[in-house]
């Protein structure tokens, strides 16, 4: 940050869906999103912070959104022409100086939670997932897909409802190399 900003660390900002003990002041809430970028090594998006801050509890969506944008207008935080984000120097000078002004527990607590969803969100590019209703039953069809892209394995499943449907494909999604490993290892 340069020395002619002034940030305010009062109680500014939003606090709707934010859990007690988040963050209260939008330079809190700048510091969690310079931090995360420069400390989560998966490739990070603008989805990827906003959804970790926001489903951590963390910070809201309009100001964890309104700081990203704020650090990417202002260099701190690259955006490749594919929408991952990297850190400048000056992000990680600026977050060296101040991140024990964070709470341990939220910087712990929101690593981990990026790293999870940054690895889903890859699983859920690389991979793919349909639940299709017919008769009153509900079929989740899972793909495994190679590097070239082409379906290694292709599983449908019937769930009895529409809820469990999206159980299977979440819990496939959290990591469908173990999935194929299992299926293969009993099958071998």
């Amino acid at each position: 940050m340069s020395e002619n900003e002034e940030y305010n660390w009062k109680f500014d900002a939003f606090m709707g869906g934010v859990q007690d003990g988040g963050l209260r002041s939008t330079l809190e809430i700048h510091m969690l999103v310079c931090y995360l970028v420069a400390n989560v090594k998966e490739k990070m998006t603008a989805d990827v912070i906003t959804e970790t801050v926001v489903e951590g509890e963390f910070a809201n969506y309009f100001e964890t959104s309104s700081a990203l944008q704020s650090l990417i207008d202002r260099g701190l935080i690259l955006q490749d022409e594919k929408g991952r984000l990297t850190a400048t120097d000056k992000c990680k000078e600026y977050i060296t100086l101040v991140e024990n002004e964070l709470p341990w527990t939220i910087k712990t607590r929101s690593l981990k939670l990026a790293s999870t969803l940054a690895v889903r969100k890859k699983f859920e590019k690389e991979n793919g997932a349909e639940i299709t209703e017919k008769d009153g039953n509900y079929f989740v069809t899972l793909h495994i897909k190679s590097e070239a892209g082409f379906d290694v394995l292709t599983l449908t499943l019937l769930a009895v409802s529409y809820d469990d449907a999206m159980d299977i494909k979440n819990k496939f999604f959290e990591d469908p190399i173990t999935v194929y490993n299992s299926i293969m290892k009993m099958l071998y």
